[in-house]
C-alpha cells in the first residue's frame, strides 16, 4: 500500500524572503508565486514519492499492508520506528507491538520494519493487517536539511520563477555544469 502521511513537517525548507534575497527580488509583488514554488520544488524532492525518496524535515508516515513482509516504506532516511500495531489473526482488537521487539533496516531499497527473532504475530486476513509509524528526516528545522539539497531547491525555484512557460523557445536549452542533478544525486536513495 501507499505510505500515508501522519505527521507533516513543521516548517519549511526554504522561505519567502530567503529566495526573494537569493534571486535579489526588492519587492514583494511575487510572493505568492515564490510560496507555490517552493511548494512545488518540495514536493517534488521530499517523501516517499519524491525523486529523492528521504524526508527532507521530519515527519511521521504509515505503511499498512496484508503480511509482515510488506511493511517496507522505501524512504533512505528514515531515523525510527515510532509504532508498529496489527490486527491479530483470532479477530481479537488490534494489537500496539512493544518496541523492543522490532527494529528499522535500511538497505538500498529503503526503510522497512524487522521483527527480532521469534516475533512474528499471525495476522488477520485484512488489507490494513499491520502498521508501521516511521519518522524520517534531516532534523526538525530547514537548516538541517544538507546545504547542497537546499541550493539544488533555489536553483530549481529560481529556475521556475525565471521561466515561467512549459517550453522556452529561440534557445538552446543546457544544463548549467554542476547543476541541479549533481547537488542532489548523493541526497538521492538509487534503489529499486
Amino acid at each position: 500500500m501507499r505510505p500515508l502521511l501522519v505527521t507533516p513537517p513543521d516548517g519549511k525548507v526554504l522561505s519567502v524572503e530567503a529566495v526573494s534575497e537569493n534571486l535579489r527580488i526588492g519587492h514583494n509583488d511575487d510572493d505568492d508565486l515564490i510560496a507555490g514554488l517552493i511548494v512545488a520544488v518540495t514536493s517534488y524532492l521530499d517523501g516517499p514519492s519524491g525523486i529523492l525518496r528521504n524526508c527532507l524535515i521530519d515527519q511521521v508516515w504509515a505503511i499498512r499492508g496484508e503480511r509482515w513482509a510488506d511493511m517496507r516504506i522505501g524512504l533512505g532516511n528514515a531515523e525510527s520506528i515510532e509504532r508498529v500495531s496489527y490486527w491479530p489473526a483470532d479477530g481479537s482488537a488490534e494489537v500496539v507491538m512493544d518496541a523492543s521487539a522490532y527494529r528499522i533496516g535500511i538497505d538500498m531499497n529503503g526503510s522497512r520494519l524487522i521483527l527480532r527473532d521469534g516475533v512474528r504475530p499471525a495476522l488477520a486476513d485484512r488489507a490494513d493487517a499491520a502498521t508501521v509509524h516511521f519518522k524520517a528526516g534531516y532534523g526538525p528545522k530547514g537548516t538541517d536539511v544538507p546545504a547542497a539539497v537546499r541550493q539544488a531547491m533555489h536553483l530549481l525555484v529560481g529556475h521556475y520563477y525565471k521561466h515561467s512557460e512549459a517550453v522556452i523557445t529561440g534557445t538552446r536549452p543546457t544544463e548549467l555544469p554542476m547543476g541541479v542533478q549533481s547537488l542532489l544525486s548523493p541526497y538521492r536513495l538509487q534503489g529499486v
